[in-house]
C-alpha cells in the first residue's frame, strides 16, 4: 500500500476567541494528504510546524503538529465526529462519497498554481513514434511519486484503450519525488512515457525551448482535476468553518506565507461549490466501472 502521510492539527483557542467556564476550546483538524506532497512535508516537517505555531501566536490560537501513517484513522474519527474537518485524496472520497455528503459540509481544496483545476499530460519523445496510451506494452512510464490522480488517468486511459489495466501492461513505472525529473526521463530516454501537469510542462518547456521541440504531449487531461479535497463535519461549530476561511482566502497575507507556500508547493486554498464536483463524480463513476469490467 502506498504511504499516506496523515496529520492531526490541534488548535486550542484562546479564552478571547472560546471562552468556556475559563477552559480553552479544543478545535481538531484531521487532514489527509496523498503524498504529492509527501517528499515536500517530510522535507518541510520542521519548518511547517514553526510556521503554523507562530501564525497560531499572531491569531492568539496555539497550534499542535501531529502526524498520523493511515488514512481509515482520519476517515473513523471524522465518522465518529471526533475531529472537526478531514482532508482526503479524490479517489478515496468519490468511493465513500454517499456516506461523506451525509456527515459533511464546506468543502474546500487547494491549488497547485494560479488556475484552480489541474490538467495532466501524456508526454514521450517525438522520435520514438508513438501516438496514446494503446502504445505502452512492456514499455517504462514515469510519474510523480504518489500521484493517486495522475496513476488513475494512465490507468483510466489503458483500460479504455487496452482493455487491462496499465499494471499488467507496462514494463516498468518510475516514481518521481519531482515532476520535471519525469520530463527528464523522457528527454533522456530513461522513460517512454511520462504524465506531468501543465504547470510543469509551461515552466519545462520555457526554460528549456530544446525540450517542446523534442518532446511530443500525446493527450491532455481535462482542466477537472483537484490533487485532494478537504470537508467539514456537519456537526461542526460555524465559528470554526468561519475562521479558518477567513485565514486560508489571506494565506499570502499571512506571516512568512510567501516562503511557506513556495516550500509547501502549493498556491492556494479555496471553497468548493458541490457542482464543481460533478464532472469528477461521472470520472470516477466510469473509472470505478471500467475496473469491474476489466479486472
Amino acid at each position: 500500500m502506498k504511504q499516506i502521510l496523515v496529520f492531526i492539527i490541534f488548535i486550542i483557542f484562546s479564552s478571547e476567541l472560546f471562552a468556556v467556564d475559563d477552559q480553552k476550546h479544543v478545535f481538531k483538524f484531521g487532514l489527509v494528504s496523498k503524498s504529492k506532497l509527501l517528499s515536500t512535508f517530510k522535507d518541510a516537517r520542521d519548518s511547517l510546524s514553526t510556521w503554523i505555531e507562530e501564525i497560531g501566536n499572531k491569531h492568539s490560537v496555539i497550534l499542535d503538529v501531529k502526524f498520523f501513517p493511515d488514512t481509515e484513522v482520519i476517515y473513523d474519527k471524522f465518522k465518529k465526529n471526533e475531529i472537526d474537518m478531514a482532508v482526503l485524496p479524490l479517489p478515496f472520497y468519490f468511493k465513500n462519497k454517499d456516506e461523506l455528503d451525509l456527515i459533511g459540509k464546506n468543502f474546500w481544496t487547494l491549488t497547485f498554481s494560479e488556475n484552480k483545476y489541474t490538467q495532466y499530460y501524456f508526454i514521450s519523445a517525438k522520435s520514438n513514434g508513438y501516438n496514446n496510451f494503446s502504445d505502452i506494452k512492456n514499455k517504462v512510464i514515469a510519474i510523480k511519486e504518489y500521484d493517486e490522480v495522475s496513476e488513475i488517468w494512465l490507468d483510466k486511459n489503458s483500460l479504455m484503450e487496452n482493455k487491462k489495466t496499465y499494471s499488467k501492461l507496462i514494463k516498468d513505472l518510475i516514481g518521481e519525488e519531482k515532476e520535471s525529473t519525469i520530463v527528464l526521463d523522457v528527454f533522456f530516454k530513461k522513460a517512454d512515457f511520462g504524465i506531468v501537469t501543465k504547470k510543469t510542462w509551461d515552466v519545462m518547456v520555457e526554460l528549456n525551448p530544446a525540450i517542446g521541440k523534442s518532446i511530443e504531449i500525446l493527450k491532455k487531461s481535462k482542466q477537472i482535476h483537484f490533487p485532494l479535497i478537504g470537508l467539514f463535519h456537519k456537526d461542526s461549530e460555524i465559528e470554526k468553518v468561519n475562521i479558518f476561511f477567513k485565514l486560508t482566502t489571506n494565506m499570502k497575507k499571512l506571516y512568512n506565507s510567501e516562503e511557506m507556500l513556495d516550500l509547501l508547493k502549493f498556491d492556494s486554498i479555496f471553497g468548493l461549490d458541490k457542482k464543481m464536483l460533478n464532472p469528477l463524480e461521472i470520472y470516477y463513476k466510469e473509472y470505478f466501472n471500467l475496473k469491474k469490467k476489466y479486472e
